[in-house]
């Protein structure tokens, strides 16, 4: 009896460790969700490296994957035709809780930016019925694509949901951002 419950204690004592273990390489903080583009590019690697702890997915400084695809109205959404005009790529599921938590912000931030930033919302892992009743219910204007073969998630090379990209007018990825953000984060990080 006595050694079942020291082997028992032990098996706790270890699960507790490797937990705590886990959590101390994962970021926990909203700031480590974001990684930053810095002025010097030994400020951005580091960033890059201490922060994406996926370490997945197109870098910092890197061209945008090429994204051709139609969204849910018909339209081509051709990733390339938006030189000249900031793009922000939000990644999200009709399930995803921290993905409906953002969706207001990012409604509001297009209503009122659409004319200098192009949001596109590629939908992973839901229906087309599931999206259409989320864009109704959330009022979502700007243009959604079904990743259904989940193709563009897998360039990206997405994980976790919602993970948004930044790029500049040049087609080049500035952010990359993991998690929920406000209105106030994508104003800082789109217009810095």
């Amino acid at each position: 009896m006595g050694r079942i419950v020291a082997f028992t204690l032990l098996l706790f004592l270890t699960s507790i460790f490797v937990v705590h273990a886990i959590e101390d390489k994962n970021p926990t903080s909203r700031e480590n969700n974001h990684i930053a583009v810095g002025s010097n590019i030994k400020e951005k690697t580091q960033q890059t490296q201490t922060r994406d702890v996926f370490k997945t997915g197109p870098s910092i400084g890197m061209s945008a994957p090429i994204i051709k695809s139609k969204d849910l109205n018909g339209n081509i959404i051709n990733i390339s035709a938006f030189k000249g005009k900031k793009v922000l790529l939000n990644f999200w599921a009709a399930w995803c809780p921290p993905c409906k938590s953002e969706i207001p912000d990012l409604v509001s931030f297009y209503k009122k930016n659409q004319n200098k930033v192009e949001v596109i919302g590629i939908n992973i892992e839901s229906t087309e019925i599931q999206v259409k009743q989320f864009i109704k219910k959330y009022h979502i204007t700007y243009p959604i694509i079904m990743d259904k073969k989940e193709v563009i998630s897998d360039e990206y090379m997405i994980q976790p949901i919602p993970t948004s990209y930044f790029i500049d007018e040049n087609g080049v990825i500035i952010d990359k951002w993991i998690g929920a953000l406000s209105e106030k984060e994508l104003n800082q990080i789109m217009f810095k």
